[in-house]
């Protein structure tokens, strides 16, 4: 009867350890799975995400600020190009005659005057006119 409960605690204690391997073996499978499923997703190209897709908001961003710390240390040429390269982005991603695209022709066009090029500032002015909703110019002619 000894030799029999010996022989019983010996298999008891290998079905504990196979058990024990299962369960291991189940949490890294488990672990595994998981970081698959949540995995980054891989960047969209900027060409095949839509307008409002946040890695072409924050090129147009990126490149609005540092048109803006250009400006403040007096590179107004480089500005004004930083500015042109955020009016193609906005271009390519919300269409040639998207109203968005009024902010930053206002913004190019005055600093085309400040460095004296005054018919491109014309041009840039015009086009930003053209482009923005009638109501925002009477509203901003009234102030």
């Amino acid at each position: 009867m000894r030799a029999r409960l010996a022989q019983f605690k010996g298999m008891r204690a290998l079905l504990l350890r196979r058990r024990f391997a299962l369960a291991v073996a189940v949490a890294v499978a488990a672990v595994a799975i998981g970081a698959y499923l949540f995995r980054p997703a891989p960047p969209v190209p900027l060409a095949d995400a839509g307008p409002d897709h946040p890695q072409g908001l924050r090129e147009r961003n990126r490149l609005s600020e540092e048109a803006r710390r250009l400006e403040l240390a007096g590179r107004l040429d480089e500005a004004a190009a930083r500015l042109e390269q955020r009016l193609a982005v906005e271009r390519e991603r919300l269409g040639p005659d998207h109203p968005d695209q009024a902010t930053t022709l206002l913004d190019l066009g005055r600093l085309r005057a400040e460095v004296g090029r005054l018919p491109a500032a014309r041009e840039a002015l015009e086009r930003a006119k053209s482009l923005a909703p009638a109501n925002s110019w009477q509203a901003r002619d009234a102030h």
